[in-house]
């Protein structure tokens, strides 16, 4: 897991999908693929130091998401839910993927910050993505902040 440690003590840039306006204190978006936008925050030792909101999530579909970010610089990613394929676009592209629960950015920041998130695993993330499907349109998808999706 990529966490600071004095060995590693540069600053690390971490990405939550946010709810407009974004910033510490938005709502984290449920979806990564569905956000209107991210806060990108520079993660130091003595805890989050600059809060960046980026608007401009791409319409192009999840991928393009991880291609922002990787643009913007990002190192790790803290959701609640991603899909399959975005998410092996984040682990080829360098980005390692938290699962939070955390209903707000700082929450998850300070969650992160106490080492208590877990690596999402390919087996974690969502494969019923193909497109924005009956069940997630229906509110019957749970299970995101322990990194699973089901349905009812």
């Amino acid at each position: 897991m990529v966490q600071l440690t004095p060995q590693t003590a540069e600053a690390l840039l971490v990405a939550v999908p946010s709810v407009a306006p974004g910033g510490l204190e938005a709502a984290i978006a449920p979806h990564f693929g569905r956000c209107t936008c991210f806060t990108i925050v520079r993660m130091e030792q003595r805890g989050p130091q600059q809060a960046q909101v980026v608007n401009e999530t791409p319409d192009s579909g999840c991928q393009a998401s991880v291609g922002l970010l990787k643009g913007h610089g990002v190192q790790v990613l803290l959701c609640q839910h991603v899909g399959l394929q975005p998410f092996n676009a984040c682990r080829e592209n360098g980005i390692l993927v938290l699962t939070t629960a955390a209903p707000t950015v700082a929450e998850a920041l300070s969650a992160y910050t106490q080492q208590a998130l877990l690596p999402l695993t390919e087996q974690g993330a969502c494969n019923a993505h193909s497109g924005w499907n009956r069940h997630h349109m229906a509110q019957e998808h749970f299970g995101h902040g322990q990194g699973n999706c089901g349905r009812r």
